[in-house]
C-alpha cells in the first residue's frame, strides 16, 4: 500500500504559544523570526502567488525504515527525484535520487537492506504555503535545492514545492528559469 500524504502528517508541536519550532534538522530559522509574507505583486496590486497555489499538494512519503530499494522503487513509480520522510506524524527528513546514488549506491551500500534513515538528508530546507513564490524562489536558490518541502502553519507536511511548478505558474514564468540557473551553478 502506498503511502499517500495530503495534509496529515504533522511536524513538532511547541506547546508555548509564543513561539514556533521548526521541524527536526531542519535549516529554517523559526518562523517568527523568518517571516516570508506574502507581499503585494509589482503591478495590479494583486497578493503575489503563494506557495499554496502552485504545489504539489499529493505527495507521497516513506518512512525512516524503508529501504533504498524500495525508496528508490517509489521514485520510479512517481517519476519523482525526492521523498519526504515521516516517521509518525513528524517530518524528519528527505530522500533524494541524489542521496540514494551518492550516499547508497557509490558507498556499495546493499538497497537491500540499508534504510532511507541511513542515507536521508535530515536538514530540510522548508516554506510555508503562505509564503510568497518570490520569497521561497529565493530560498531554493540560497540552499541551491530544486523541491521544497512546504508546510502549513502547525508545521504539517502540505505539500512539495518544485522548480517545474514554479515555471507552469501563470505569473512567474520567468522566474523558474532564474532559479533553474542559479540552484544549477
Amino acid at each position: 500500500m502506498a503511502e499517500k500524504h495530503s495534509g496529515s502528517v504533522a511536524g513538532p508541536r511547541d506547546t508555548n504559544k509564543d513561539r514556533e519550532r521548526a521541524p527536526k534538522g531542519s535549516t529554517r530559522e523559526p518562523r517568527e523570526e523568518h517571516k516570508l509574507s506574502p507581499r503585494k505583486a509589482k503591478s495590479g496590486g494583486n497578493q503575489a502567488q503563494r506557495l499554496g497555489d502552485i504545489m504539489t499538494r499529493e505527495v507521497e512519503i516513506v518512512g525512516p525504515s524503508t529501504t533504498l530499494e524500495q525508496a528508490a522503487q517509489k521514485m520510479d513509480a512517481l517519476q519523482v527525484g525526492m521523498l519526504p520522510v515521516c516517521e509518525g506524524d513528524r517530518l524528519v527528513g528527505v530522500i533524494t535520487d541524489r542521496d540514494i546514488a551518492i550516499r547508497g549506491v557509490a558507498e556499495a551500500r546493499d538497497a537491500k537492506v540499508t534504510s532511507v534513515h541511513d542515507i536521508m538528508t535530515p536538514d530540510v530546507v522548508y516554506g510555508f504555503e503562505d509564503d510568497d513564490v518570490v520569497q521561497a524562489a529565493r530560498l531554493m536558490e540560497e540552499h541551491q535545492v530544486r523541491r521544497l518541502v512546504v508546510l502549513d502553519s502547525e508545521h504539517r507536511l502540505v505539500g512539495v514545492l518544485s522548480v517545474d511548478d514554479i515555471a507552469t505558474a501563470p505569473k512567474d514564468e520567468k522566474l523558474a528559469g532564474i532559479v533553474l540557473r542559479r540552484v544549477s551553478k
